[in-house]
This record gives structure tokens, sequence and C-alpha cells, in this order.
């Protein structure tokens, strides 16, 4: 891995892309920066029963 920063600053690997993806937003279909596919809709967060205790970080 060759790790490149672009004139913005951004850190990019230089094997991977030849030129920095954050800059130029037509190296960025289907990559980890942006996936371009339908996400599934999320699903809701409510328990099913009822609450049983809290977690407090």
């Amino acid at each position: 891995m060759k790790l490149t920063k672009c004139e913005q600053g951004h850190f990019y690997d230089g094997d991977k892309y030849p030129a920095c993806p954050y800059c130029n937003t037509d190296l960025q279909t289907e990559t980890a920066i942006v996936q371009t596919s339908e996400a599934p809709a999320a699903q809701s967060a409510a328990p099913d029963g009822p609450v049983a205790g809290w977690l407090v970080v």
C-alpha cells in the first residue's frame, strides 16, 4: 500500500487509485468511500417486549 496525500490534504492508497478518490468523484463508484447501490430500509429498533434494563456507557 502506497499512502499518498493529495493537494487538499486527503490520504489515499496510491496503488489502488490513480488520483485522490475524495476529490475525484468519478473514482468513488462502488468503493468503501461511497456505495451507490440502494441500502435496505432500516428496521425499527424498538424491542418486542418490555425493556428489562439499560446499558450505560
